[in-house]
């Protein structure tokens, strides 16, 4: 077996690295709260807080059918969902899963894929419209846009691994509407909002309110309503009622691109000069699902290429030696093993090691990054979702 010579002190320092003590934690959360403020006021040092031109919310009676369309990080989905008054609902489905090159291929393509499934998952369920009465058609699209109108979202940026080719600037619903037309598909693009915007109004009709909805998945986000007269960067849109509630998208996944709050580690920095979009997004990849496996790996490649080695005896395998080849997902196998056994065998299975390759002092350390990657990411979390709540 080769040998790891423990060094406490490395790994010691990584583990500390990535403690957040609640004084800390104050102050994130207070300079979210400032970020809003300067955001709702127009202020460009301050975050998106993108108006939806969402209005009026559900409360659980409403009635009726819609389609739905519906882009997720890996996958976009159709649906028609129906909706009967007592805050419950059915749909039927339909998920397209999107390759690498969907995902970074030219926008005209990548919008003739979302029509072709659009007009597939009509004939599969019978769903009829006609030129004259066209079928109307709401969008949840979960990246950052500008909008100004219901259906008005201009493309701010790509995330989520996504970097589809001269769509950026351009109006979402007119490169899906254009898309649809070319296929003589009788959809109306009615209306696009943020995927948050999305939880936020579907949790009001199944619950009958909500106060916030937030996102933490492949990425993170949050949303809330606010007072239109408040949204001082809405002041010269004199067809926009100045009473009333609308909600706001905030993109805290880009919060402190500046970096000068959070608390960001080398394997951050290699993680965010390695990212398709550099020094973007930066609470997002410090919190999100898609990237925190990534983090680990950076700090266990660290580990192993110490002099002495500091983990698995200087060994690596293919899987780790690739970015983003730890998985997400095995921070949670390590994080819920019983035994150092069992870690063990998460790395054989998913990484490629050999069991002799591991001793219990590897495992032991794998854990304990893990631990210290995700707890991380918690407590960041909870600083957005208070900062929400309190606003």
């Amino acid at each position: 077996m080769p040998t790891t010579t423990s060094n406490p002190n490395v790994v010691d320092e990584i583990i500390k690295s990535f403690q957040l003590p609640d004084d800390r934690l104050t102050v994130i959360t207070q300079k979210i709260l400032e970020a809003f403020k300067l955001g709702t006021e127009g202020n460009p040092n301050g975050l998106a807080m993108t108006p939806t031109f969402v209005t009026s919310v559900p409360n659980g009676t409403e009635k009726g059918t819609f389609l739905t369309l519906d882009f997720e990080s890996a996958a976009f989905r159709v649906s028609q969902v129906k909706l009967d008054g007592k805050r419950n609902l059915a749909s039927a489905d339909k998920i397209v899963d999107l390759s690498a090159q969907d995902k970074t291929g030219e926008a005209t393509a990548f919008f003739d894929l979302v029509a072709d499934s659009v007009k597939g998952f009509l004939a599969e369920n019978g769903i009829q419209g006609s030129t004259s009465n066209p079928l109307p058609l709401g969008v949840t699209f979960g990246f950052p846009v500008q909008k100004t109108g219901i259906k008005n979202a201009k493309l701010a940026a790509w995330t989520k691994g996504f970097s589809v080719q001269n769509a950026v600037g351009k109006d979402v619903s007119t490169l899906l509407q254009d898309a649809l037309d070319r296929k003589r598909i009788p959809v109306k693009c009615v209306s696009v909002v943020n995927d948050t915007a999305a939880i936020f109004l579907a949790q009001s009709y199944l619950s009958g309110g909500c106060v916030l909805a937030a996102i933490f998945g492949v990425g993170t986000n949050g949303a809330f309503p606010e007072d239109i007269a408040k949204i001082k960067k809405l002041h010269n849109t004199p067809s926009l009622s100045t009473t009333g509630k609308m909600i706001l998208n905030t993109e805290w996944g880009a919060f402190d691109n500046q970096r000068n709050v959070l608390p960001r580690t080398p394997y951050d920095n290699k993680l965010h000069r390695e990212s398709l979009r550099p020094g973007f997004q930066s609470f997002e990849k410090m919190v999100s699902w898609m990237y925190l496996g990534e983090i680990a790996r950076n700090i266990f490649v660290f580990l192993i290429d110490q002099s002495p080695p500091a983990l698995f005896g200087g060994k690596s395998t293919p899987a780790l030696n690739a970015q983003f080849g730890f998985d997400s997902y095995y921070l949670t196998l390590v994080e819920q093993a019983s035994s150092l056994a069992d870690i063990k065998a998460v790395l054989v299975e998913h990484l490629g090691f050999k069991s002799e390759d591991i001793s219990d002092t590897d495992a032991n350390i794998v854990r304990a990054v893990s631990i210290a990657v995700t707890t991380r990411s918690a407590r960041l979390a909870a600083c957005a979702v208070a900062a929400g709540l309190v606003y």
